[in-house]
């Protein structure tokens, strides 16, 4: 089904895009400094004839041939990336969607860049928490722990060592300000963290190239903070994937370097990428399941669409191809309205201890099909059908089959019913819950004992918590501590949780350390780490991903949410989801196109926005100078 308003809209900027591109006409607001500034290279079309290179080339005594990795010859497309990020040295955007290559690009661009001989040794005498000297000056990169893994594992050994968060290579510490708290009028200390690397204290200098992975989800904000430190010169290639979702609390970097660096685009699929990717170019594409033609009879009221019809279409995608496996499961009924919602999340959750009888998920957990500390569970929301209330019913389910003691934890206004051995989520980075041991700094209100008849409800169920109860908080503990000022009491939570990151690798049993979490903000920010939203699973990737879509997420379903979630999974994905799922998100979209022509139509869009939103302000706060 075509959508008569997207169409119209796509049509407008294929015309003005084939316009600017007969008058050879820059973007509106970019001043092209260099021969590397200019419209994308996809967009102006600028190879006028195929990329004719040499198979085998000589550097610096080095004869090698750029164009072949591992037996596999590049495409006409990733040959120019290796040419102009590899060997020329060129910043840019080498973007493509799930099964294109990206990787494999990479990874020769990498090779050309070290057998070049233009990237130098970063010297032994540099100083750097994460940065390993006495290798290229190469960084890698991106906003998460995961997604930079998924880097490193593809990346030549000689640089392995040098691939860390943009957070880590900004050696980002926490630091502490006063600021007016709005409900006591009075002064507070508040902890945040900010770049030790900055403008005054750069990067090493021989950090040459530095290659940002799923640029689409780096803010401008954490960018700028990344440009400050570097040196003037250093080449910068972003790579990603322009039909994912963009970040939640800031402007993605990468739709405004499309307009200003040369751009490689990415667009054969190749055939072994399997099912999970086949899928997410279908529903990238604009391709809605069921097919368009069976849907046009019921477009004004998806909800009409008969069952069978979907049915049938999924039959086509629950399979496994070239180590990939896609199922596709309709919920059974519609449960709709406050009570259907709790239905729905019992019948995902829920496990009846009398009955011996659960849902979904404990289903799935016993079967041996859903590891929880290795899967994930992804929904578009953390509230009504979402991630808080699924996470305790799996958080509840695993402590009682381990018999684990719940303790209520206050943090602040806020209640947490945690317990040794929960799987959380700490500075956005999975971990395990070690230790739980009341605070001595801590005031407060007393909690209810640990016990395990204690919910993740905060429901004792062996019956109403009496006042002897409670934890005796010594009084002994305020007198060692005598010296704590009453602030720093106050911002205490009542037990110190002390978590452990969960290694991901060899290389990261070095970070594998104890953390304490003690104030009411860091406790406050743990959650639990059964289930994500999708836009927190941005730049993250698990080997079986499992994605639950209700009835009440359609209003805010759109086709690059689909698309994340879908490429979320490795090896294997299951979908719960309604009828009308695949269809009415699939025609929705937040940036408008399928091509980078016409999503860079949104970009220059965006761009000239803010442009008169910065002169505006500068003109106002001119006029009153």
């Amino acid at each position: 089904m075509t959508n008569p308003k997207f169409a119209a809209i796509v049509e407008a900027a294929r015309l003005r895009t084939q316009a600017m591109l007969d008058a050879k006409t820059p973007v509106a607001g970019l001043a092209i400094a260099d021969e590397h500034r200019m419209i994308p290279k996809v967009i102006q079309d600028i190879l006028d004839k195929p990329f004719e290179g040499s198979q085998t080339i000589t550097i610096n005594g080095n004869t090698f041939n750029p164009y072949e990795m591992e037996g596999i010859i590049l495409n006409a497309e990733q040959k120019k990336a290796v040419d102009w990020f590899g060997i020329e040295g060129r910043s840019g955007c080498l973007i493509g969607p799930a099964g294109t290559g990206k990787t494999t690009t990479m990874r020769a661009i990498v090779r050309a860049m070290i057998l070049s001989g233009r990237i130098p040794i970063i010297p032994s005498e540099e100083e750097h928490k994460y940065i390993v000297t006495r290798l290229p000056g190469i960084y890698g990169g991106s906003f998460t722990r995961i997604a930079t893994r998924n880097l490193r594992d593809n990346t030549p050994s000689e640089i392995k060592p040098n691939i860390h968060t943009i957070h880590r290579l900004l050696e980002y510490e926490p630091d502490f300000k006063e600021v007016l708290d709005k409900e006591t009028g009075k002064i507070k200390t508040v902890r945040f963290f900010k770049p030790t690397r900055n403008q005054m204290r750069k990067l090493p200098a021989a950090l040459k190239c530095i290659i940002i992975d799923e640029s689409s989800m780096v803010g401008l904000v954490l960018h700028t903070n990344l440009i400050n430190a570097l040196h003037k010169g250093a080449q910068i290639i972003y790579v990603g994937d322009i039909a994912q979702l963009p970040p939640v609390m800031d402007t993605a970097i990468l739709g405004y370097k499309l307009l200003e660096l040369p751009v490689v685009e990415l667009i054969h699929v190749y055939r072994h990428a399997g099912v999970i990717v086949s899928l997410a170019n279908h529903v990238r594409t604009g391709n809605t399941i069921p097919a368009a033609r069976a849907v046009v009879p019921y477009s004004t009221n998806l909800r009409r669409m008969p069952r069978k019809i979907v049915e049938d279409a999924i039959k086509e995608w629950n399979r496994e191809e070239d180590g990939s496996k896609v199922t596709i499961h309709l919920w059974k009924n519609r449960l709709e309205g406050e009570v259907g919602q709790l239905r729905a999340l019992q019948n995902l959750g829920n496990y009846d201890w009398k009955e011996n009888r659960g849902g979904f998920f404990p289903t799935e957990i016993e079967k041996g099909n859903y590891d929880p500390m290795k899967h994930m569970i992804l929904m578009p929301y953390n509230k009504a059908v979402g991630t808080i209330e699924l996470n305790r019913y799996i958080a509840e389910y695993l402590g009682r089959k381990r018999n684990a003691e719940v303790f209520e934890v206050i943090s602040g206004f806020e209640k947490h019913y945690l317990a040794v051995g929960d799987k959380v989520f700490f500075e956005r980075e999975e971990a395990i819950i070690t230790e739980i041991n009341r605070n001595g700094l801590y005031t407060g209100k007393i909690p209810q004992k640990e016990s395990v008849t204690l919910t993740r409800w905060g429901h004792n169920t062996a019956g109403q918590v009496k006042a002897d109860d409670k934890i005796e908080f010594d009084s002994i503990d305020a007198l060692l501590n005598i010296n704590v000022d009453d602030e720093e009491r106050k911002n205490q939570a009542s037990h110190v949780i002390t978590v452990q990151k969960i290694a991901e690798d060899e290389d990261d049993t070095k970070d594998k350390r104890d953390y304490k979490c003690s104030t009411a903000s860091e406790v406050n920010s743990l959650i639990f780490g059964y289930a994500l939203t999708i836009h927190k699973a941005q730049g993250s990737q698990w080997e079986k991903v499992y994605c639950i879509f209700h009835n009440s997420h359609n209003r805010n379903l759109q086709r690059e949410l689909l698309y994340t979630a879908i490429t979320r999974a490795q090896k294997e994905l299951y979908i719960i989801c309604e009828p009308e799922t695949f269809v009415q998100g699939v025609l929705s979209q937040h940036i408008i196109g399928n091509t980078l022509a016409e999503k860079a139509e949104y970009f220059k869009g965006k761009k000239e926005e803010n442009d008169k939103r910065d002169n505006l302000f500068n003109q106002v706060n001119g006029d009153s100078q």
